[in-house]
């Protein structure tokens, strides 16, 4: 349901209870439709989850629908321009930050390092990351030993650092996680 979704950010935070997250919840909802995690459960758990920890963390509207669409165009019929046409440029531009070069789609940061606003955007991008490998590091446990050790090296090696400037908390948690991989 759409309202629970909602909910689940907006008791986080009341002022993404707008038209446009709303949009875009059901917009991520229907693109990941009878799409399937590795633990089972909805693709669209996965967005609603990182979108709940950018709440949680104060980032932006832009920055949660983000959250929100990160996956649409790299798993889903999604394409960027449609992103673009549904939700502005701004969180297309991190969405294509976010998306791996896939179905024709050029890398990001090419383009977008020619504009003023490249820094910002590589922030809110940075911000959309740690949140998203947060989620992932939560549901690794189905993952096979070596893909999960990957993921948690990568994380300590090079997100936690990130994540200390973004939001001290996330890094900490992000931090505890992979630890716990990389002990088991």
């Amino acid at each position: 349901m759409i309202s629970d979704a909602l909910k689940s950010i907006t008791l986080l935070r009341p002022d993404l209870d707008t038209p446009i997250v709303r949009r875009a919840i059901t917009f991520a909802r229907e693109a990941h439709a009878g799409q399937w995690r590795e633990n089972g459960a909805p693709a669209f758990t996965h967005p609603l989850s990182v979108a709940r920890i950018l709440a949680f963390s104060g980032a932006s509207e832009g920055t949660t629908i983000a959250g929100l669409l990160h996956d649409t165009v790299e798993d889903t019929a999604v394409t960027l321009a449609d992103i673009r046409r549904g939700f502005g440029s701004p969180v297309a531009d991190l969405v294509a930050l976010l998306t791996k070069p896939c179905n024709g789609v050029p890398p990001a940061v090419m383009g977008l390092a020619l504009r003023p606003s490249w820094r910002t955007a590589a922030f809110h991008a940075l911000h959309v990351k740690i949140a998203d490998r947060l989620d992932n590091m939560w549901t690794v446990a189905v993952l096979p030993r070596p893909r999960r050790m990957k993921l948690a090296l990568e994380s300590l090696r090079f997100l936690c650092p990130a994540a200390d400037h973004v939001d001290p908390s996330v890094a900490t948690l992000l931090r505890r996680l992979s630890w716990r991989v990389v002990r088991a």
